[in-house]
């Protein structure tokens, strides 16, 4: 595709054309994509990503200029994406570590701690079973037997991305609702041991 071309299609897409925006997808998406997944190193979250990277385009495509640097604009928004996605990752990852501290912090010295490991087992075996069995057996797949995603949906003949789908899903109604539970769990334990 010459510059005369690119400069049609960016025009093209600033005036709506869905088949410019397939055209832009169809020639830089595996510029992007390498990129990402060079950041990201895993396939999915890439893929997922690279995908954004063109919403987004569709989302500002009345502010492009016919003489914008595609490559350079766009490996400028995947880096965005993929760096915000990677904040994101480790601030979900730092909440869990944290919930874990204030966990210990809290129960030191007010019980014993073998029982509060024992109540947020029975806690998360309790929320695990509450998950659809499909989910469920996802979840178990992943976090006690140690299978990857690519290896579970072989197992399960599903795809890579319905893993990932289900993998989500039970990580957020485990965080949200572990999160309740351990709250009332220690206010529990810390009103039995005042009493």
């Amino acid at each position: 595709m010459n510059s005369k071309e690119t400069k049609q299609i960016v025009h093209n897409l600033s005036m709506g054309s869905s088949s410019a925006l397939r055209q832009l997808y169809d020639k830089y998406a595996p510029t992007v994509y390498r990129f990402v997944f060079s950041v990201l190193r895993n396939s999915h979250d890439s893929e997922e990503i690279t995908q954004m990277v063109f919403i987004k385009i569709w989302d500002i495509r009345s502010t492009l200029r016919d003489d914008t640097n595609l490559t350079s604009f766009l490996v400028t928004i995947a880096k965005n994406s993929a760096y915000n996605y990677l904040k994101h990752k480790y601030k979900e990852k730092l909440m869990f570590e944290k919930m874990e501290l204030s966990l210990k912090d809290k129960s030191s010295g007010l019980v014993d701690n073998s029982l509060i490991e024992k109540d947020l087992n029975d806690m998360l075996k309790g929320l695990i079973d509450q998950l659809p069995p499909r989910r469920r057996e996802v979840f178990i797949l992943n976090r006690f037997k140690g299978l990857s995603y690519k290896e579970i949906a072989v197992k399960l003949e599903i795809s890579e991305n319905t893993v990932d789908t289900q993998m989500r899903k039970a990580l957020q109604f485990i965080k949200e609702n572990l999160a309740n539970e351990i709250s009332i769990s220690i206010f529990i334990s810390v009103f039995i041991k005042i009493s």
